[in-house]
């Protein structure tokens, strides 16, 4: 018996030899007709399978990996290499902000870093956090927030540590329109009328993933199908669901402007010019991407596109 099972595993071994996992795709792509046409665009980063987010700044354009960290490229996207002292930051970045010239990195179990020089080096800033997933952060005039997968911190300049100001709750992402900042939970929404003071919850149809803001209108995108829109005058919230394409389960706003928006629904890329009445399919040309993270307009007419690449078996 021991040898018909040596055997069975060498036969195996002896297959699994011939194969091999890898990408085909890029995980990032970049368009300079408005996203008629994509083109990969990852040289310097060819090991990295996701790009989770875009953040253009500093003359710079900033990218997250999954994986393989930070990267940054100063000639508009051509080549992307890591900053200085990056490949000591944790690989599992989740989030990065730029606030007052400073550069703010949130991880998963690490907490929040802080980098004063373009990236070049990086401190821990945790002081008063109580869970050090970091998952969104926030920035207006002098108010900094951070959302971990247990409650909204407030940053305190003065001294220097984070502020507790919701918790119980695992935040996703954040908005402010008029005078109230949104939060987005796996518990529906939270609204506050004084930069986090004071609280009031609004009971949803499950987890909101999303908030964005699209032509002075606030949406939040749940983990399921439905899309509401906010009435500020009223404040309440309506059903939109039915703007969106009617395909998929559920849709995340990845950019809007006045005269365009796209959204993605599982695998597909759409997208709806001002003036349009139907959604068209512009992820043709991106047969190679498992999904799409994040797209940011880095110039007039110039996208790029962040996204997941699908594993490869050879």
């Amino acid at each position: 018996m021991k040898k018909v099972v040596f055997t069975a595993w060498l036969v195996f071994a002896g297959l699994m030899g011939n194969l091999a996992i890898g990408q085909e795709g890029s995980p990032l792509y970049r368009s300079t007709d408005n996203g008629l046409t994509w083109h990969p665009w990852n040289e310097g980063m060819a090991e990295a399978l996701r790009v989770d987010q875009i953040m253009p700044y500093a003359k710079k354009i900033w990218i997250l990996t999954e994986g393989q960290g930070l990267f940054v490229s100063s000639d508009e996207g051509r080549r992307w290499t890591k900053p200085g002292f990056s490949m000591l930051l944790p690989q599992k970045g989740d989030v990065i902000h730029a606030y007052k010239n400073l550069l703010w990195l949130g991880t998963y179990e690490k907490g929040v870093l802080v980098s004063a020089d373009q990236g070049n080096s990086w401190v821990p800033c945790n002081q008063g956090l109580q869970n050090l997933t970091i998952r969104a952060f926030h920035s207006r005039g002098e108010h900094l927030w951070v959302g971990t997968n247990e409650g909204v911190y407030s940053w305190d300049a003065v001294a220097k540590k984070w502020k507790a100001q919701l918790g119980g709750v695992q935040v996703n992402d954040f908005a402010h329109m008029g005078h109230r900042l949104f939060v987005a939970t796996h518990k529906g929404l939270h609204i506050s009328g004084d930069q986090g003071v004071n609280w009031e919850a609004v009971e949803m149809d499950g987890t909101i993933k999303q908030l964005y803001l699209w032509n002075g209108q606030l949406y939040a995108s749940s983990m399921h199908r439905k899309v509401w829109k906010y009435n500020s005058a009223g404040n309440t919230w309506q059903d939109d669901t039915t703007f969106f394409p009617p395909q998929g389960l559920s849709t995340t706003i990845l950019y809007g402007d006045e005269e365009v928006i796209y959204v993605t629904q599982e695998q597909q890329l759409y997208r709806k010019n001002k003036g349009q009445t139907r959604w068209e399919l512009v992820s043709n040309d991106l047969d190679q991407a498992a999904y799409f993270r994040d797209l940011k307009m880095v110039q007039p007419g110039v996208f790029f596109l962040a996204c997941a690449v699908k594993p490869s078996i050879k």
